[in-house]
């Protein structure tokens, strides 16, 4: 009997909602009596895809027996996706034979699969399969089990061979798996790997017994021990590692991790985690994971060692113990259950790691125990420098509440390293109580320190002898604090501090002639009262009065030096240690000490200086008064003001010309504007000379009526005679003039004496006789000024001003020739 069919539409409501397309089949059947049932052809085919099958079925006793061969051809696999369950894509050939028989249960396959782009949904898998993939298996089942003879997986980027048997009585597997480039698995990896598995087992169920070992960048991970698969699941035996390069896995973890790794872990663990027992011994060298602090901790070897136990909820470590150049710790705990136990001693090394000028030993005790719902907790601690902690009392399981007591004593430079490039110096002293909730506000006590020290190098701050006392009480802190300028005067502050965000205060600081200076600019003292109010992590107003002391306000000798400034330099591979020290030096823009990150608080500041405010420099002493109003913010100055001329003079080659006008001006920045005009006649022509510009670098113009030019002008004043008619010496003179003028020719004898004295003013004339003449001058008190003059001749006298207002002066003088004077003088501004 022959049965032939061709172009059989095989399709079904199933087959087309499953594949999307019509499914065409051809089949050939051939029966003979006393042979076997032949399939001689059978196809089906859609649009997309191909399969064929040929064989026999012969009745072997009560059995059958068959033995064929199938091959299947797809273009597009996304045509089985549905069927399959998964996405599919790419393109597959498939050749397969085999025999066996259906009651008897015995069996052997042989398949080749060949694929271009072939893709299941699993991103690892389809890596590997990527391009061109061939994979070849031989599976057989007789009476002992069934088996997996052969697999071998080839592509473009992988190589996988195994092997396996299953048994009611044994199993085994083995399986080695290449990867010629990890990248394909993990972006962040790189280079060849391996996986090696070997196991074997009594039974399918278990327990399997076997090793397994990875290798990828010089390292090696490895297992060996048992694994149980019923419930519930398990695996007890070691694993040992050998990592030589940490930084090859940095990406993968994304951490900048550098140093090597070497060690065993050992012991039994549940898969759900709830059971382990396993014993922890590593050793790793100069690792660093990128965080500054941690990495110092790690510096050098370090060994770790200990038990752990878990069960249930309950965690357990004995025998802990961490050894390393810098840190060593030791000792038990156990936590999560009913009651527990903690038991741990620590020692750092050298604090000088963390807190520069601090060096010596660090070490901590901790000793706690669980009954009920509360830790009895007693630790202490003592490091260099005399500095001790004591804490003491119950704190709740859940950490929800504690009443505790703090008490101790620690160097205030452990701050310094929250504040750099600042700098603070002394000891704290703490005695505190922490009842409630584990928050600020449950805190209750003082803090104090006697004698410390605090600079700030960006803003050429430095303050001795601070005393503090802060007082803690409910959300907010009392501050009482004092201290010594270094360069002179004193500080004192005082007020309430909220310890909640946004921490607000109302803090009223007193100054007593602090000094300020800028040494290129200028030197004062300032007094007054500013007060604090509003938030001190930003937006709080700074505000009050201040009056300042004897300023002086330096006109550069020179607008130019031989040192040229330093170009910008890029910076390949800076060590963190260099750009630290750029960073407190203020050359890494807003990184740098000061910079734009801070906290900012607006400003309402006025300054009052209504006397003794000097400019001197390049020939010029004059005295200013006025005031100004400090406005802006912290991180945007804004001065406003202006300071008037009082008196001053302008010498030039030992001719005097008295100041008639003048002001320095202070508008959006703290160099002044300054504008001083001196006027004299000479030779039939009016001479001005106008100092103008900033102060750090002003312009002197040469004015006259008639107009003429300037060296012209200069000679007629110097020495009453046209350029043309100056003797070598007189135009030696002249030049040594304009020097002094532009800057180059320095302070003078007279300057230095002055500053060396003490004094306010100190003058030496020539009157038109060639007769000189002594005079000094000096601030008896804010408002009192007096000046004497003694003549070559011998005669003296000495004169008096009272400032009674801003307006009104009561001026006295007497002479040894006995004459005096007394006047009322009235002035005014318009």
């Amino acid at each position: 009997f022959d049965f032939a069919a061709e172009d059989l539409d095989l399709t079904s409501v199933a087959a087309e909602e499953a594949l999307g397309e019509a499914v065409i089949g051809n089949a050939e059947i051939a029966l003979r009596r006393d042979a076997p049932v032949t399939l001689r052809q059978f196809d089906i085919r859609g649009e997309s895809y191909a399969a064929s099958a040929a064989g026999t079925v012969e009745i072997v006793g009560r059995d059958l027996s068959v033995d064929g061969r199938a091959s299947v051809e797809a273009q597009d696999l996304s045509v089985f996706a549905g069927l399959a369950g998964r996405p599919l894509s790419g393109a597959a050939q498939i050749e397969a034979e085999g025999a066996g028989t259906v009651l008897g249960g015995s069996a052997s396959v042989e398949a080749t699969i060949s694929s271009q782009d072939l893709a299941i949904g699993l991103a690892e898998l389809d890596a590997m399969t990527e391009g061109d993939a061939t994979l070849r298996v031989e599976v057989f089942r007789d009476e002992t089990g069934t088996g997996l003879k052969a697999l071998q997986i080839e592509s473009d980027h992988a190589e996988i061979t195994g092997s396996g048997f299953i048994a009611s009585d044994r199993g085994e597997v083995q399986v080695t798996a290449q990867v010629r480039d990890l990248s394909r698995v993990r972006d962040a990896l790189s280079g060849p790997g391996s996986v090696q598995v070997s196991a074997t087992a009594p039974a399918p169920i278990g327990p399997w017994t076997g090793t397994a070992r990875a290798t990828a960048f010089d390292s090696s991970v490895s297992v060996d021990g048992a694994l149980r698969i019923e419930e519930p699941a398990s695996f007890e035996g070691a694993a040992s590692a050998d990592i030589s390069d940490l930084s090859r896995f940095a990406a993968l973890l994304d951490r900048p991790l550098t140093g090597a790794i070497v060690g065993d872990v050992s012991g039994r663990l549940s898969l759900d985690l709830n059971d382990i027992d396993a014993g922890v011994d590593l050793t790793g060298r100069n690792l660093r994971v990128g965080i500054a602090y941690v990495d110092q901790l790690l510096d050098g070897d370090i060994t770790l060692n200990g038990q752990l136990e878990k069960s249930g909820d309950e965690i357990a470590v004995s025998d802990f113990a961490l050894s390393g150049t810098t840190l060593s710790a030791n000792g038990t705990a156990r936590v999560g259950g009913d009651d527990g136990e903690i038991d741990v001693q620590a020692r750092l090394s050298d604090v000088s790691r963390f807190v520069s000028g601090l060096s010596g030993p660090l070490t901590a005790e901790v000793q706690a125990t669980q009954s009920g719902g509360s830790w009895n907790v007693d630790a202490s601690a003592t490091g260099p420098g005399g500095s001790s902690a004591d804490i003491g009392g119950q704190v709740a399981a859940d950490a929800s509440s504690a009443n505790v007591d703090i008490t101790g004593r620690a160097p205030l430079l452990l701050a310094s390293r929250f504040i750099e490039p600042r700098t603070l110096e002394g000891d704290l002293r703490f005695d505190l109580g922490l009842n409630g909730p584990l928050q600020l506000s449950s805190i209750n006590g003082t803090l104090s320190s006697s004698g410390a020290r605090f600079a700030d190098p960006a803003q050429g701050i430095a303050l001795d002898g601070i005393d503090t006392r802060v007082e803690m009480s409910g959300s907010s802190a009392n501050v009482t604090l004092s201290g010594q300028v270094r360069g002179g005067g004193s500080i004192s502050v005082q007020g309430p501090v909220a310890l909640t965000a946004p921490n607000a205060a109302n803090l009223q600081i007193d100054l007593r002639n602090v000094a300020i200076t800028d040494p290129e600019l200028y030197t004062t003292t300032a007094s007054g009262n500013l007060t604090i109010d509003g938030p001190v992590t930003g937006g709080a107003l700074i505000a009050g009065r201040i009056a300042l002391g004897t300023t002086e306000i330096r006109v550069p000798t020179s607008t130019a030096t031989g040192v040229s400034s330093i170009p910008e330099i890029q910076h390949i591979g800076e060590p963190a240690t260099s750009r630290a020290t750029r960073a407190r030096a203020g050359l890494i823009g807003e990184d740098a000490a000061g910079g734009g990150d801070g906290p900012v608080f607006p400003l309402d500041i006025r300054v009052d200086a209504l006397n003794r405010m000097f400019i001197r420099g390049r020939g010029l002493d004059a005295e200013l008064g006025g005031s100004l109003r400090v406005a802006g913010t912290t991180a945007d100055i804004a001065p406003d003001g202006q300071f008037d001329l009082i008196r001053g003079r302008l010498d030039i080659l030992g001719r005097r010309l008295t100041l008639t006008e003048g002001r320095a001006q202070l508008i959006g920045d703290l160099d002044p504007d300054i504008f001083l005009v001196a006027e004299t006649n000479a030779e039939e022509v009016t001479v001005r000379i106008v100092v103008s510009g900033k102060a750090s670098a002003p312009e002197i113009s040469f004015l006259s009526e008639p107009e003429l030019p300037e060296d012209e002008v200069l000679a007629r004043l110097l020495f009453g005679r046209g350029i043309e008619n100056l003797s070598a010496l007189q135009a030696a003179q002249l030049v040594s003039a304009v020097a002094t003028l532009s800057g180059r020719g320095g302070g003078g004898v007279i300057s230095r004496i002055r500053e060396s004295t003490g004094l306010d003013d100190l003058d030496v004339t020539t009157d038109e006789t060639g007769q000189t003449s002594l005079r000094v001058g000096r601030y008896l008190s804010d408002n009192v000024y007096t000046d004497a003059t003694v003549g070559g001749d011998g005669e003296a006298e000495i004169n008096l001003n009272l400032d009674v207002t801003n307006t009104i002066t009561l001026r006295g003088s007497v002479s040894t020739t006995g004459s005096t004077g007394l006047g009322v003088f009235i002035e005014r501004d318009y």
